[in-house]
């Protein structure tokens, strides 16, 4: 459990400073509920994770690219 507080934390890093620099920032851990099975190890998605991901980001994207 300790690389959930570590991931938690990293997490919240990137947001405080997504805030702070005028760029877009999409909060994946909060958008996205993420099971075991979409991780292949601590950091890397498998391909449903990976899914998971592009379908969110096309999503969320998808009015700036127009």
């Amino acid at each position: 459990m300790r690389w959930q507080v570590v991931q938690l934390l990293y997490n919240e890093t990137m947001m405080t400073t997504c805030r702070d620099v005028p760029t877009i920032c999409i909060d994946l851990a909060s958008a996205i509920k993420f099971v075991s099975e979409d991780f292949s190890d601590l950091l890397h998605t498998t391909a449903s994770g990976s899914r998971k991901i592009g379908e969110l980001l096309a999503d969320r994207l998808k009015d700036l690219i127009r």
